[in-house]
């Protein structure tokens, strides 16, 4: 049975370390980020149908 990892700020440092080796260990990755572009990225690079990707955009005040 395959995993399913949430992992928030999948876009740069730890959390996209953390998505990009559970990519690699067959996980099913919800990559949720604010880099429209780095998470799409991540989707290209993932098998296909084994990342989905939720973009967040901060607040502006």
């Amino acid at each position: 049975m395959t995993s399913t990892w949430l992992i928030t700020g999948a876009t740069s440092g730890f959390g996209r370390l953390v998505a990009e080796r559970a990519l690699a260990g067959g996980a099913h990755v919800i990559a949720i980020g604010r880099r429209r572009d780095r998470l799409a990225e991540l989707a290209d690079q993932a098998p296909r149908g084994q990342a989905t990707t939720v973009p967040q955009d901060s607040p502006r005040v």
